[in-house]
């Protein structure tokens, strides 16, 4: 991979570090900054918005340095099998944490899915900064859930709770 030219920039008020290919991505440990590729200037706006807003918001809750700390204990222990399932999870929920405060944020479910769809297409030839077996599947799983309809993530807590409170109900009368 040769080197990447970059400039920094302000695209819809999030600062941006401009590359030819790179991105989208948030990077730094000590400092996040958000990459974005080329093409995603030339996205639609609203398009271009989602893809910025994730990247900030994975900016703004510090999801690199926490990544990088998870990802830090595996070089202290690589056979830890335990361990690189923590960190698959970990990277599932920082996603779907992210997704949902896009989505709060920006509004439409299916419209971001899509998006997300498009971006993961887009980068699928593109040098990675994540490895690829972390992402493996991840992408499917956060769009079942963000095109879940409301009622059916309602009803799975109902069904939580039952069943946690039925455990417990078990537990209390055996003697």
């Amino acid at each position: 991979m040769g080197r990447q030219s970059r400039h920094a920039a302000v695209v819809d008020g999030v600062p941006v570090l401009v590359t030819d290919a790179l991105g989208p991505a948030t990077v730094g440990v000590f400092r996040s900054r958000v990459l974005v590729p080329r093409w995603v200037l030339a996205l639609p706006t609203l398009e271009r918005k989602y893809v910025l807003r994730h990247e900030d918001e994975h900016r703004k809750a510090n999801d690199a340095r926490l990544l990088c700390v998870m990802s830090l204990t595996l070089l202290l222990t690589p056979w830890n099998v335990a361990l690189w399932w923590a960190l698959r999870r970990l990277s599932l929920a920082v996603e779907m944490d992210c997704d949902t405060r896009v989505v709060a944020a920006l509004g439409d479910a299916r419209t971001y899915s899509e998006l997300l769809f498009k971006v993961a297409q887009a980068t699928s030839h593109a040098p990675r900064l994540q490895p690829g077996f972390i992402g493996r599947g991840m992408l499917e799983r956060r769009l079942k859930i963000l095109l879940a309809p409301r009622e059916l993530r309602g009803t799975g807590r109902l069904m939580l709770t039952a069943a946690a409170g039925g455990l417990l109900y078990i537990v209390l009368r055996t003697p």
